[in-house]
């Protein structure tokens, strides 16, 4: 169905004579559209959708174009679309005798993006950048997700690059990089080259301290100590794989102390150093004889188990377009290296801070909260958002929680006509059907 007909249908569809507000809302690929609004799609796709209505589960669907054709209730639906062109999709909500509906518009295409690219050096040791060119054509704009082939991936336009888990004795390692793009219709091109690597030594290190802990945290390798204290001598030895072909290594250390640099690191010696109170991130640097330098960075932590709290600064009874701020409270004890993640559950990303985080934090809401709930580790609350506060260190984590928070749809303005048809000098009776 075209667009005009479209808007002439919703026209005609929305007749609001009951007692109990219903608003009818649409969720597509996780995205809340607004009425009228427009998602593409590559043909021979699904598109998910999710009921965002609020005040009634009677929910009535039609999808022109897609498969299946129509479906009843919240979703999630998968609907599939083979035929290039605009289609429309419809909702009407009913709440007794009431009723509110919206539509989409769905853009089906064919068009597919050409992959291309190039870069440059080749044939170079591992820690080396090697810059990536994105010249890929056609249904610009166009995403990008780069595939290293070495369990790293960048959704960067150019990215550069180091290839630093192409470890070992003097030699070659081959990479088939894969670039993916991606275009506003969500069809998809591929291509992959070759890139060659000379192989780089081991830096790897380990812990010489039965007092210290040493495993992952967030990805990287890392000591930790959960002491109260100024200060720690941290002991590492050499467990480089390497070793023989080892000339020279360099430690940053990563707290502001000169480099330490050396010839030799005897698998049995201790090396050891001290570290203040919070996080420093450690890079050791080891050359081989043929000059390519391998790299590891590692996590040295001082400090206890962070603690903090979370406060609403406003009425949590609000509707939707409006904001609300949060104070988070009780850190100042709490070491440098620990992280704070605020989120609302409404489908936004988490807002990241490292320590010290900002006294308050802002959220506007976009979307009521009917269908949604939320939990403070004791009560669930329907129909409701919540506030979480992560506060992470690698000596343990705190959570703290605002819940419920209610959010209500905005009203949708709407008018009853008796016929859309009327002659000149006729008296009409315009009806105001809109949501309270």
């Amino acid at each position: 169905m075209a667009p005009l007909l479209a808007i002439l249908f919703s026209l005609l569809f929305v007749t609001n004579t009951g007692y109990t507000q219903v608003i009818a809302g649409i969720r597509a690929n996780g995205r809340i559209m607004l009425h009228g609004d427009t998602i593409h799609i590559c043909k021979g796709s699904s598109i998910n959708y999710l009921s965002a209505a609020q005040g009634s589960l009677n929910i009535y669907w039609r999808f022109n174009g897609g498969l299946p054709l129509t479906s009843l209730g919240i979703g999630p639906f998968a609907v599939s679309y083979n035929t290039v062109g605009f289609d429309t999709t419809f909702q009407k909500v009913v709440g007794g005798a009431f009723s509110d509906s919206t539509f989409i518009i769905v853009h089906v295409s064919d068009i597919y993006p050409v992959a291309a690219y190039n870069f440059s050096p080749d044939n170079v040791c591992g820690n080396e950048i090697i810059q990536f060119t994105n010249t890929s054509t056609t249904g610009a704009p166009l995403s990008s997700l780069w595939n290293f082939a070495d369990a790293s991936a960048s959704t960067a336009q150019n990215p550069a690059h180091q290839f630093l888990s192409a470890i070992g004795l003097p030699g070659t390692q081959v990479f088939p990089v894969k670039l993916t793009v991606t275009n506003v219709y969500g069809c998809k091109d591929s291509i992959a080259h070759d890139v060659t690597i000379k192989k780089i030594p081991d830096a790897s290190i380990g812990n010489a301290d039965a007092l210290v802990s040493f495993s992952p945290f967030n990805g990287m390798s890392t000591f930790k100590k959960c002491n109260n204290i100024p200060s720690y001598n941290f002991k590492f030895n050499n467990q480089s794989s390497t070793v023989a072909n080892n000339v020279s290594y360099k430690i940053q250390w990563g707290e502001g102390s000169p480099d330490s640099i050396f010839t030799s690191w005897p698998a049995g010696q201790v090396i050891t150093h001290n570290f203040p109170l919070g996080g420093s991130t450690m890079t050791v640097n080891v050359t081989g004889a043929d000059g390519c330098i391998g790299i590891k960075k590692f996590i040295v932590f001082l400090g206890t188990i962070p603690a903090g709290g979370l406060a609403s600064l406003g009425n949590t009874d609000i509707c939707s377009s409006d904001s609300l701020r949060f104070l988070i409270t009780s850190i100042d004890n709490n070491p440098p290296g620990t992280s704070y993640s605020f989120l609302i559950n409404d489908g936004a990303g988490p807002q990241v801070f490292q320590h010290p985080p900002p006294a308050t934090v802002a959220h506007h809401f976009d979307v009521g909260s009917c269908l949604f709930s939320s939990n403070n580790g004791i009560n669930t609350y329907t129909n409701s958002f919540g506030a979480y506060l992560t506060i992470e260190n690698p000596c343990g984590s705190n959570s703290a929680s605002v819940v419920p928070i209610y959010v209500s749809g905005k009203p949708r303005p709407a008018i009853f006509l008796p016929t859309p048809v009327v002659c000149v000098n006729s008296v009409v009776t315009i009806t105001n059907a809109s949501s309270l």
